[in-house]
Formats: structure tokens, sequence, C-alpha cells
């Protein structure tokens, strides 16, 4: 995994199921649980290391073995911070990968040019570092057929660091799939909406009337 020098402290909520045994250190186990959709996790090639990341099933504090079910699968991504020692500490994960140049190089050639073979071979610097085999240009029809796949790419290589929502607004499919998970969403919904007290404070701003 390549790493930056930035970094930014996981502590709640958190990836643990219910009555989860740590390797480690105790640590808190927060009523907010961070769940993965069985579509995302069976998405992943079986060749793919990246997959070994997610917790499928486990032996709880009382020994019972317990297999996680649908939509219950666990990032275990950055897993623990094995020296920490208080209750409340988490893990610490990358603000700025090699991986996501890589890809965003990729995704800004494709937009440029269409598929090549030379960004192409970007993907396939992260795909073989997860076990998996490169890919050719030949592959890919067309730009919107190479873009959809970097979008997939992104997903398996940086899910839990938080980047799937700005991917999506900027792909123009956070609402289309948040629709097709069979939720009520509506355009509006990329930007976030402005708090009521700085509407009133200032005059000049406007709230959406789709927040009314």
């Amino acid at each position: 995994m390549w790493r930056s020098r930035a970094w930014a402290p996981i502590t709640c909520p958190t990836p643990l199921p219910p009555n989860y045994k740590y390797k480690g250190a105790a640590k808190a186990n927060y009523a907010t649980q961070l769940k993965t959709l069985s579509a995302f996790y069976d998405s992943f090639d079986p060749k793919d290391q990246r997959r070994q990341a997610f917790l499928t099933e486990y032996d709880d504090l009382n020994g019972k073995h317990i297999v996680l079910g649908q939509d219950d699968k666990r990032s275990f991504k950055f897993e623990e911070d094995l020296p920490a020692t208080g209750a409340d500490l988490g893990n610490d994960f990358p603000v700025v990968r090699y991986a996501d140049i890589l890809l965003s190089k990729a995704e800004a050639l494709n937009e440029l040019e269409g598929p090549t073979q030379a960004t192409v071979d970007l993907i396939n610097q992260v795909r073989t570092k997860a076990g998996l085999a490169a890919l050719s240009v030949s592959a890919f029809a067309s730009k919107d057929a190479l873009r959809a796949h970097i979008l997939k790419e992104r997903g398996w290589e940086f899910f839990t660091e938080e980047l799937r929502r700005q991917d999506l607004i900027r792909h123009g499919k956070f609402i289309e799939l948040a629709k097709g998970r069979g939720k009520t969403a509506f355009d509006h919904q990329v930007l976030f909406p402005l708090p009521q007290s700085e509407i009133d404070r200032n005059p000049n701003l406007k709230q959406n009337e789709g927040y009314k």
C-alpha cells in the first residue's frame, strides 16, 4: 500500500461488529457501525488481494462464531493501531496516496485523449499491486467505457478512504446510484445545505427550495 506522510486519525464510527474480540489492545466499539454493501464486496475479483481486507466472519468475545450477513461486511483495511494502549485510539490512514495520483492522471488523460494503452498502463500499476491481471486498451471501445471502468477501479482501491462521494459526484453518478438503491434522492443533494443560521445572518444567501 502506498502511503503519504500526511495522516488523519480514525476514531469513530467503527467497523468493529458487535462483541468483536480485538487482537491487540482493547478498543471502544461505538454504536455507529461502518458496514459494506454486499454488492460492492461481491464486485471484487476473487483474486483481488484487497478483498482480503474485509471481515466476513469472526469469533466473538463469548467464543461464538459469527458469519456476517447481507450488507454487513466490515472493512478492516486500516485495522488497528498495534502499539496503541487507549481504548478510543484508532488507526491512521493516508490522506494522499500514489495510487490516487495514478488513477487521477488516467482519468484526466482519458478525458483529453480517450483510451490509450499509456493511460491503461497507469491503471495497471494499481491492479498489478492488487494481484490482478493487466488490462489492454482493446477492452475499452470508447472514452465513456474507460471512464466507467476507472470509477470502478477507484472504488476497489479507495474503499474506507472517504473518496467515494466526491468521485460519484464528479462522474455524475451520486444521485443516480442512490436512487438505484431505493433511496429518495434529489439533484440538489450533491451540495450540502446551508445552515439556517447563516441564511438568517446573510440576506444574500438563499436556501434551495428542495430543502424546505
